[in-house]
């Protein structure tokens, strides 16, 4: 089984790598986890080679991305049998980019994940939040790394929040509805949680979230 966890971006997504990475090391589950969040732990070959993948997979073009899945793909395919073989555990994939809007669009994402892990079970994560709590959210970290303290600045944060951009993170169930029609499910699922209940008592959806990685409660 692979879980990939999408985000949303200002979800908590960094502080839940940090927790199913920070348990104690026989709850560990980085010997099968493609870890792109902060480490201090070194990545293995296999591990390295799904970074640099994800990586593409939201950023390149559609003619860069078309030559990279049919040259690389094989090669990714065997290793990630091998780490499925090897640690008999779900390998655990999250970045909140994949949920992004500012490179490639979101829904492109999903399509070429479909294509680089269609060999595999899956399940997709997806944290939700209240839109306006979000935006709110993402405009206060633009603040904080000093995104709005020149006039270049504003402008620049103006030409990320458009319309369009602001519609795209507001209209989460059309985002969701894309998923749920263009995924195999056959294959694969998905599965939404909430930022409020991951993260205030009774934490009801971190417990989902540990369900889903199949481990024990910290």
């Amino acid at each position: 089984m692979i879980i990939i966890h999408l985000g949303l971006p200002k979800t908590g997504s960094t502080s839940l790598q940090k927790l199913f990475s920070e348990v104690n090391s026989s709850q560990s589950i980085y010997s099968s986890l493609a870890y792109l969040g902060e480490s201090n732990i070194k990545l293995s070959k296999e591990s390295r080679l799904i970074y640099f993948l994800i990586y593409r997979l939201v950023n390149d073009n559609d003619v860069d991305f078309d030559m990279l899945s049919k040259n690389l793909l094989p090669t990714f395919n065997y290793y990630l049998d091998n780490i499925l073989r090897e640690t008999k555990k779900p390998l655990f994939i999250s970045q909140e980019a994949l949920s992004s809007t500012w490179r490639v669009d979101r829904e492109k994402i999903i399509d070429r994940l479909e294509i680089c892990f269609g060999r595999f079970n899956r399940k997709y994560i997806l944290v939700q939040r209240e839109p306006n709590k979000l935006i709110k959210s993402l405009y206060k970290m633009r603040v904080r790394d000093h995104s709005t303290k020149l006039p270049f600045h504003l402008w620049k944060l103006r030409h990320y929040f458009t319309k369009h951009k602001l519609n795209e993170f507001k209209n989460f169930q059309n985002y969701q509805n894309y998923i749920m029609n263009n995924i195999d499910n056959s294959k694969a699922s998905l599965e939404i949680l909430n930022f409020e209940n991951v993260f205030k008592k009774p934490y009801t959806d971190l417990r989902r979230f540990i369900d889903i990685l199949e481990m024990e409660a910290p």
